[in-house]
C-alpha cells in the first residue's frame, strides 16, 4: 500500500534525476524515455522544461511539447521552434496546442496564428486550444471567420463545434458566419473512437517520418460535405488529394475487400526500409475498427494491388500515386461518411 506522500516523494526525486541527466552525458537516453511515455503521465516533470529547451534539439522540443510548460515564457519559446513544422513534429505541436495553450489565454492571438499553419491537424489543434478561450473570441474575429472558410472541411468541423460551445460570447459576424456554415458534426463516440485510432496508428506513423517537405500522413474521418454527396468516388478522392497537398492521381484509386485494405493500411503503417509497422496493435483488427467506423455497405479503395507474403514478410504490389519510396491510401466511402488515410515518406 502507497503510504501518504510517497508518491509526491517520490516524483520529486524523479524530476531531480531527470534534470541532473540531462545535464550530463546520459540527456539522450533520458530524452528517448520521456518521448515512450504518455503526455498525460508527464505533468510531473514540467521543472525539466526548461533544460529540455536548452538542449536545442528535435527530441528534446518534442519532449517539450508532451510535458508541456508551466511559464509563459517557455511556452513561447516552443511555440517558436515549432512555427512551421510538418512530418515527424506535427504530433508534438498539436499535443502543445491541445494541452498547454489553453492555460496561456493571454496569448491568444498567437494561438489563432496557428489557424493559418500549413497542416490541417495543426490548424484542428488550435481550435481546440481556443475552445476554452471563448470570452475573447472578439479579439481574434478575423481569424476565426477565415477559418470558417478553410478549404479542409474536418477544420470547419472542429471550428464551427468551437463556436458552437461558446455561442453566447460570439460577435454578431462570427454568430452569423455560424448559422451560414453547414457541417454535421461526429458524436461524441464516433470522435472518441477515431481519435482512438488516430493515437494508435496515424501519430506513430508521423513520428517514424524524415522530415522532409514530401512527406506527410493524412488522417481523417468526418461526414460528407452536401457538395461531396453528389461526387463520384474519384472524384472525392481527387478532391482529398488535393486539399492536403498531396500528388493528384485519383485514378490509381481502385476498389478492395478487406484482406486487400488490411494488406494496404499494413504497408502504409511500415516506416521505409522497415519490415515491421510501427504500431503496438495487430494491423488486421486496426483495419477492421477502422471499417467498421462505417456502414456495412461502406467502399474500402486502395491505390495497390498486394500479392501474398513471401518467406520474408514482404509483399509484391502494383500502383501507386507517385514516385516516392512509400506512397500509400485507403479510403472508406459509405453515403454519409469518408475515412482517408494516406502516406507519403521519402528516404
Amino acid at each position: 500500500m502507497v503510504k501518504k506522500g510517497q508518491f509526491k516523494k517520490t516524483r520529486v526525486s524523479d524530476i531531480s534525476r531527470l534534470i541532473f541527466r540531462l545535464r550530463g552525458r546520459d540527456f539522450a537516453q533520458e530524452i528517448a524515455a520521456l518521448l515512450r511515455m504518455t503526455p498525460e503521465s508527464l505533468d510531473w516533470a514540467k521543472s525539466a522544461v526548461p533544460y529540455l529547451l536548452a538542449i536545442n534539439s528535435n527530441q528534446a522540443t518534442k519532449a517539450a511539447c508532451l510535458i508541456g510548460p508551466d511559464e509563459e515564457e517557455d511556452f513561447l519559446s516552443l511555440l517558436d521552434a515549432m512555427a512551421d513544422v510538418r512530418g515527424s513534429m506535427t504530433p508534438f505541436l498539436a499535443a502543445l496546442l491541445e494541452r498547454s495553450a489553453p492555460q496561456f489565454d493571454n496569448q491568444i492571438e498567437t494561438i489563432a496564428g496557428f489557424l493559418h499553419h500549413s497542416h490541417y491537424r495543426v490548424r484542428i489543434a488550435a481550435t481546440r486550444a481556443l475552445k476554452e478561450m471563448g470570452a475573447l473570441f472578439e479579439l481574434i474575429e478575423q481569424p476565426l471567420l477565415n477559418a470558417l472558410k478553410d478549404p479542409c472541411p474536418s477544420v470547419v468541423e472542429a471550428v464551427a463545434g468551437t463556436l458552437v460551445a461558446n455561442e453566447s460570447c460570439l460577435t454578431a459576424r462570427l454568430q452569423g458566419a455560424l448559422r451560414s456554415t453547414q457541417v454535421r458534426p461526429l458524436s461524441q463516440e464516433q470522435r472518441s473512437i477515431f481519435e482512438q485510432l488516430e493515437r494508435e496508428m496515424a501519430w506513430p506513423r508521423m513520428e517514424r517520418l524524415n522530415c522532409s517537405d514530401d512527406e506527410d500522413v493524412v488522417f481523417i474521418y468526418r461526414y460528407k460535405t452536401s457538395v461531396e454527396k453528389s461526387m463520384s468516388p474519384q472524384e472525392l478522392i481527387t478532391q482529398l488529394l488535393t486539399v492536403h497537398g498531396l500528388p493528384p492521381h485519383a485514378e490509381v484509386f481502385h476498389e478492395v475487400d478487406i484482406k486487400q485494405f488490411h494488406l494496404n493500411l499494413r504497408e502504409s503503417l511500415k516506416p521505409v526500409y522497415c519490415t515491421e509497422p510501427c504500431v503496438t496493435g495487430p494491423t488486421v483488427e486496426l483495419a477492421e475498427r477502422l471499417r467498421s467506423l462505417f456502414s456495412k455497405d461502406v467502399i474500402l479503395l486502395a491505390n495497390h494491388r498486394y500479392e501474398q507474403y513471401d518467406e520474408h514478410g514482404h509483399v509484391g504490389y502494383g500502383g501507386g500515386v507517385t514516385y516516392n519510396i512509400v506512397d500509400h491510401g485507403v479510403v472508406c466511402i459509405d453515403e454519409d461518411l469518408i475515412g482517408f488515410f494516406f502516406v507519403s515518406d521519402e528516404d
